[in-house]
């Protein structure tokens, strides 16, 4: 049986929490943990409690080292040592950059704000530690269900931890509740497929898990929607190689086609 919220917020490890709730159908907009590594979920609470506010000071971040041939230069901010694999351009200078990916970032911490300041249901916080970084602790949860409840008084949190076990088969999985509004699930949901990098994740099998439980109301404004909408079809006539609806009817025609006659 699923319970449902009106929102469901990623509050890391690393990029595969919310890519494994995009998954699952379980979130519509972008927040401010989708793309950051972090270790300690308190950093995630404390910049969620204060809607960003000094959550990123270009003089506080570091580079590092770049990653073979990915796209984006890896930072790092000293001060509550998280990473940035995914928002700064390859070879731009931070001068640059910084701006365009400060502003992101206040806007998903204003988002986020003002979807838990509107919701009527409760809000799931959902941590899925990465397979590279280390165990999230119950007491730690506990603590970041406590806090986000103290600065959004009068809303109800609830939280769920993914824990790795490598030693624990999918069809062996524990899913604890650790107490009322706490959900522990456990088992080995590190990627098997061959090559695989090693800090990825299983996101049909966690987002096979987040369905049974969860459900969640879609919190998008109209012109969110409709953004999204665009931005789908604007990627399937890319896909593509067209420009115009008919050009896709066409290319799916064409498609259709072609697969009939290799069936014959």
């Amino acid at each position: 049986m699923t319970e449902k919220f009106d929102l469901i917020l990623p509050v890391g490890q690393a990029c595969s929490c919310s890519q494994s709730l995009r998954t699952a159908g379980l979130q519509f907009a972008s927040f401010p943990w989708d793309w950051i590594a972090t270790r300690d979920i308190r950093k995630c609470i404390e910049s969620d409690c204060s809607c960003g506010k000094d959550f990123m000071r270009k003089e506080e971040l570091v580079r590092l080292e770049p990653r073979g041939d990915h796209p984006m230069d890896f930072y790092r901010n000293t001060r509550i040592n998280i990473c940035y694999n995914h928002d700064f351009p390859r070879g731009v200078p931070l001068d640059e950059s910084f701006p365009a990916v400060a502003a992101k970032y206040e806007r998903r911490f204003a988002r986020q704000d003002r979807l838990i300041r509107g919701a009527r249901k409760p809000v799931l916080l959902l941590r899925i530690d990465s397979p590279i970084i280390g165990p999230t602790s119950l007491d730690e949860c506990r603590y970041a269900r406590r806090r986000m409840a103290e600065s959004f008084p009068g809303k109800v949190f609830e939280i769920c931890l993914f824990s790795l076990d490598r030693d624990r088969p999918f069809e062996d999985r524990i899913e604890e509740e650790v107490e009322p509004g706490f959900l522990h699930v456990v088992f080995d949901y590190s990627d098997k497929t061959p090559g695989a990098a090693e800090y990825n994740v299983n996101q049909n099998a966690i987002a096979q898990v987040l369905r049974r439980h969860f459900s969640v109301r879609d919190y998008r404004t109209h012109e969110e929607k409709k953004a999204f909408v665009e931005k789908v079809r604007a990627e399937k006539y890319a896909n593509a190689g067209v420009s115009t609806a008919l050009g896709y009817r066409l290319y799916r025609l064409k498609t259709r086609l072609l697969k009939l006659l290799g069936r014959r």
